[in-house]
């Protein structure tokens, strides 16, 4: 609740510009019903001020809450 100490960016031990408090990403996702169950595949990528990281995969069963 201490917006004061808010930082959206800061510079790392390189000097380099990144996201603090600030967090990006984005991603895409595919769903299948195999055999009853709720099959998902995602592929999400986390966004910095130099630019997107390396892919993360998820793979997941069952619905999302």
């Amino acid at each position: 609740n201490n917006t004061e100490k808010l930082k959206f960016f800061t510079k790392d031990l390189n000097g380099n510009t990144v996201t603090d408090d600030l967090l990006i990403g984005t991603g895409v996702g595919a769903r299948a019903f195999v055999l009853f169950a709720l099959l998902r595949f995602d592929v999400a990528w986390k966004w910095n001020v130099e630019g997107f990281s390396k892919p993360r995969y998820y793979i997941s069963l069952g619905a999302d809450f």
